[in-house]
């Protein structure tokens, strides 16, 4: 691995219950060139006023739905596939020092008006310092959508690709049929920040 990644706990701007457990992450600050039969979900690029494009892409995404092995009718669960990857092209892009965020749009139509999040790390091949925790939240009843942050890297360098498989998510306090949007976000030190939006998943 050229660069360290490390994997830092960030402020939860959601009113969601979500335990997510990465069975297997592998990430890595090399060139973030894919494979060629990689079915690209969405590309998002901007411009800063220094002259650097910023773009955040997400590829191969899928969002496996399983039955709810709480038994709970209120909860919806399931397990994510897929690709992320950031480029940076221009004046000064080999110095690029940022940070990159996956997260979760969820939107619901009724919610119990209690939600809980957790999200755990079991052990892995790799070294990538993914924290534990645990939020509880009071929401309203609902209809709302939310915003879940379910982690932060720090990345160095002009293009950076991580391979999630098995990444594990549970909403609890849902009622009604859910849906959930995927993305993945690339922010500069400068503030300069882009965002690639999947499709959204419904059950």
């Amino acid at each position: 691995m050229a660069n360290r990644i490390r994997l830092r706990r960030t402020p939860l701007l959601t009113l969601v219950s979500v335990f997510a457990a990465t069975l297997a992450v592998l990430g890595s600050t090399v060139a973030a060139t894919g494979p060629a039969n990689a079915a690209v979900d969405n590309i998002t690029r901007i411009v800063t006023p220094d002259g650097l494009m910023i773009e955040a892409e997400l590829s191969d995404t899928r969002l496996s739905f399983v039955r709810p092995l709480d038994g709970n009718p209120s909860t919806r669960e399931w397990f994510q596939h897929g690709v992320l990857a950031y480029r940076v092209k221009g004046p000064g892009a080999d110095k690029f020092t940022g940070k990159v965020t996956m997260g979760y749009q969820v939107g619901f139509p009724f919610s119990t008006g209690t939600i809980s999040l957790s999200y755990s790390n079991p052990e892995l091949g790799t070294r990538t310092d993914i924290p534990s925790g645990t939020a509880t939240f009071g929401v309203g009843l609902g209809p709302g959508i939310t915003d879940a942050k379910v982690g932060t890297v720090d990345v160095t360098g002009p293009s950076g690709r991580f391979k999630v498989w098995g990444w594990h998510v549970s909403v609890t306090g849902v009622i009604g049929r859910t849906s959930v949007r995927p993305y993945f976000r690339v922010t500069s030190t400068h503030g300069d920040s882009v965002t690639a939006y999947g499709k959204i998943w419904s059950h």
